[in-house]
């Protein structure tokens, strides 16, 4: 049986397929499709349903290319650039598009947010890197401007992309890390830090491992058929870890 791995970067996508044999591991690239931000509603946004068509088309050449070898699909796993986020509604629908890393709404974010919270403090909680792009200061920002009230859950892109796949609601650790909120010292999102910034931990999902399991692709995601559900597994959903 093969895997899918679909690798997003920010972007640029491409779905590869690939397994192990013949004491080798064999990795074949399927499918590349782009999905460049574009201003909307007033925000540098990803183009969303263009990422998720290219995802499903994705899979439509790895069903083919697995065909052709006579083999079936065993798992699908998606990874991505860090820190950007959707938010979606009790429905599981997106509210608004992504907003870009690239956007400008954090100007001045950190600065606000140290005034609250020393510098020294975030890092001693956390052990992330100062970026003005970390989700920390996205999500500042975000509630700045005022998030909807149809929003329900956040989910980081990957998790956006395992959602559609098989309508999970959890965040991978890896990409989870770079939101600059998890407490570095208990793994789980840092109550204090969302409670003394302001942010809405009640829309934050549960963390998973690497490697864990997330769900069975959907039927209406699956181009062809197979002898057993496919897993969908949340691989290091961080490029960088992948």
């Amino acid at each position: 049986a093969l895997r899918v791995a679909i690798d997003l970067g920010a972007g640029s996508g491409r779905a590869l397929v690939g397994g192990a044999g013949g004491g080798a591991f064999h990795l074949a690239e399927v499918h590349r499709f782009h999905y460049a931000p574009r201003q909307a509603a007033g925000r540098l946004r990803w183009d969303a349903a263009r990422l998720i068509d290219g995802i499903d088309t994705g899979l439509q050449h790895a069903w083919s290319a697995a065909a052709r070898r006579g083999a079936t699909i065993a798992s699908v796993g998606v990874d991505s650039w860090g820190v950007d986020y959707a938010l979606l509604d009790g429905d599981g629908r997106l509210v608004e598009e992504p907003v870009c890393y690239r956007d400008g709404r954090t100007s001045g974010v950190m600065d606000e947010t140290f005034a609250i919270m020393p510098r020294v403090e975030i890092f001693g909680r956390t052990g992330i890197q100062f970026l003005p792009l970390n989700t920390i200061y996205q999500l500042r920002a975000h509630v700045r401007d005022g998030l909807s009230d149809r929003a329900r859950h956040l989910l980081l892109v990957p998790d956006l992309c395992h959602h559609h796949l098989c309508g999970s609601l959890v965040s991978e650790r890896t990409n989870a890390s770079t939101t600059q909120l998890i407490d570095a010292r208990t793994g789980r999102w840092d109550d204090a830090l969302f409670a003394r910034l302001g942010l809405p931990i009640g829309l934050m999902p549960g963390i998973v491992d690497a490697g864990t399991v997330v769900g069975s692709l959907r039927r209406e995601c699956c181009p062809g058929p197979g002898p057993a559900p496919v897993a969908v597994v949340a691989p290091g959903t961080h490029d960088t870890a992948s």
